[in-house]
């Protein structure tokens, strides 16, 4: 049978499935947990190294890639970007799941 025409033909069942629709919606809106600021977890670090004296292409070679090696071996670690520059490394990262 046609929904359409069962409900116009049987309005007492559409009536009852309605409210209780309705009320099972109003139980669920007053029991619901809520906090008005709730907490949220972001997990992001940066890894600084500094390589004093050292060109770009040397911290690039001889620092970051270790680093990085050591670091994205961690499954909840994922990489997000790597900028060398003349003494220094700072690695961006993320862990797997946040909501950035």
């Amino acid at each position: 049978m046609n929904p359409i025409k069962g409900s116009l033909r049987y309005p007492a069942v559409t009536l009852s499935l309605t409210l209780g629709l309705l009320l099972a919606g109003t139980q669920a809106i007053l029991h619901m947990p809520r906090m008005e600021d709730p907490s949220v977890t972001i997990r992001t670090g940066i890894v600084a190294a500094l390589y004093p004296g050292a060109t770009s292409d040397q911290v690039e070679s001889q620092l970051a890639k270790k680093v990085e090696d050591h670091l994205f071996k961690f499954a909840e670690v994922r990489k997000e970007k790597t900028y060398s520059t003349s003494g220094r490394e700072p690695a961006g990262q993320k862990s797997r799941g946040s909501s950035l």
